[in-house]
């Protein structure tokens, strides 16, 4: 796995980057160390102008991550949320590699 750290503005978030190559496919997980996502909105969040928490003071339309799942699904991938062992959120991409044609 790559791993990349980042570390932004808000001290108290790390982000981990990281990249698998599968049998047949990448696999791409984002994570934070963040409040986390209850996983009853899991699948909102996947849903046009869904923001979670009210929080005027965060920027965003809420479009973010339904152009993601509309992207990833049309090259034949998945997206999804997960928990991470910490308590924050990964985001993972799962995008098949196409086979160059003969």
């Amino acid at each position: 796995m790559t791993r990349v750290l980042v570390v932004d503005d808000e001290p108290q978030l790390l982000r981990a980057l990281g990249i698998n190559l599968r049998a047949r496919h990448y696999e791409v997980r984002v994570a934070d160390e963040g409040p986390g996502i209850p996983l009853g909105q899991r699948e909102k969040v996947f849903e046009p102008f869904y923001r979670g928490r009210e929080e005027p003071e965060r920027p965003g339309s809420g479009l973010g991550l339904s152009i993601a799942r509309a992207v990833v699904t049309a090259h034949g991938g998945r997206i999804w949320v997960e928990e991470t062992a910490g308590g924050g959120t990964a985001l993972v991409l799962d995008l098949p590699i196409e086979e160059e044609a003969a």
